[in-house]
């Protein structure tokens, strides 16, 4: 509780979504019990989100690590958990480094995810080759395995010169990063790291034409990163690179589906980037944006004050579902609706670096799957894993 506000929705699985109605509008935050026995407190208003992540001068809450390592760690040494595993929670990723030195990390990476470098053809090529060999017509398979799992790996992968050979052994790590309990989501992330660790001496002895090569190499255009920031940011854009694109496009053929919207799609294409930007307005394939440090006592309203030094998740899901809640019909999938720009891939200096990647590979699943499968229809949505990252099913059966 916050204030006397208790929780007053589920964290986990679909109905993360949020409170239901306008009921979120009058609680501004909650604490919400994590699995590994602390609490952190949930953001959940648009213009309280909005605000927290356009903070670019800290002056209410920061995502420094100094203040986020401390605070998270005391609340793991004090649940009986050594503050080793904090995972992603890194002095050398860009997540949690502020101002000169933030864009100092970031800049290198943003530079290959602009939309002029964006590999469309590429992309284009490997969705088809997967729609190629998906089952024959009445037989149900699994989207995520079938298509956006591995569209999006193979992209990231490509990009950053990840082997396709190794592939499937990096998939299982991922996997476990995303996953409710440290414990687990940290083996993950120290599985991919000392992997990637290897990658990049290998492309140290001979470069290849891919974003960890050009980074190893940068030192001829002036000072480059460390191997350190090279690997802890390498690890970060392998997860961000596929998990919200896997996300976005499963979440795009249910909702498609379920508001029997699909064939609406198929007699008009140019509906696509609607349904991608509806998608991220109503589904959004991420729960909440980095940690933050409150830096001082705020008052939110309603009663609800956050105290200097308590860690908080702005919640993207709730903050989108505020917005369509001041919308007419803001319960309908409207593929017509005015769009504006969601918070679904974050907001401010810190939002998704693969945001413009992820609606590209989206668009394009998108166009290829209407085309192969006119008559898709969906047989069950799988479970919701329990993380505090993404939001999505673990699988979506469909047929055509």
């Amino acid at each position: 509780m916050i204030n006397g506000k208790a929780l007053p929705y589920s964290f986990w699985g679909p109905d993360a979504l949020g409170l239901g109605d306008q009921a979120h509008e009058a609680v501004p935050a909650v604490q919400v019990p994590l699995r590994d026995g602390y609490t952190i407190t949930s953001v959940l208003r648009e213009h309280d989100v909005r605000a927290i992540l356009a903070d670019r001068d800290c002056q209410r809450f920061s995502q420094n690590y100094a203040l986020v390592g401390k605070a998270l760690g005391d609340k793991f040494e004090a649940a009986g958990k050594p503050r080793e595993t904090m995972g992603l929670v890194h002095p050398l990723a860009m997540l949690f480094n502020i101002g000169d030195e933030h864009m100092r990390l970031r800049t290198p990476f943003r530079q290959w995810f602009t939309r002029t470098r964006l590999p469309e053809a590429e992309i284009r090529q490997v969705t088809d080759q997967l729609i190629a060999a998906w089952p024959g017509p009445g037989e149900p398979f699994d989207l995520v395995d079938a298509l956006a799992f591995p569209l999006a790996m193979t992209i990231i992968c490509n990009l950053l010169g990840v082997p396709a050979s190794d592939r499937d052994m990096v998939r299982p790590w991922t996997h476990d990063m995303m996953a409710a309990d440290q414990e687990t989501s940290v083996g993950g992330s120290l599985k991919l790291a000392a992997y990637l660790a290897d990658l990049l001496k290998a492309k140290a002895a001979k470069p290849g034409e891919d974003i960890l090569s050009a980074l190893l190499t940068a030192s001829a255009h002036g000072p480059r990163l460390t191997d350190a920031e090279i690997l802890t940011n390498a690890v970060l854009l392998v997860i961000a690179g596929h998990e919200t694109t896997v996300g976005l496009i499963s979440n795009m053929v249910v909702a498609l589906l379920q508001h029997r919207l699909w064939r609406s799609v198929v007699a008009d294409t140019s509906l696509i980037p609607a349904a991608v930007q509806e998608t991220l307005w109503c589904h959004a394939p991420l729960k909440n944006a980095a940690y933050r440090v409150a830096v001082c006592d705020v008052d939110l309203g309603e009663g609800v004050v956050i105290p200097e030094g308590d860690v908080v998740l702005p919640n993207l899901l709730t903050a989108n579902r505020g917005w369509r809640r001041r919308r007419p019909n803001p319960d309908v999938f409207d593929l017509y609706r005015p769009k504006e720009a969601s918070l679904a891939f974050g907001h401010g200096a810190h939002a998704c670096l693969g945001a413009q990647l992820a609606q590209l590979e989206a668009r394009i699943a998108a166009a290829a799957m209407v085309a192969k499968a006119p008559d898709l229809q969906l047989h069950s949505v799988g479970e919701f894993r329990e993380s505090q990252i993404t939001h999505r099913p673990d699988q979506v059966l469909v047929s055509y």
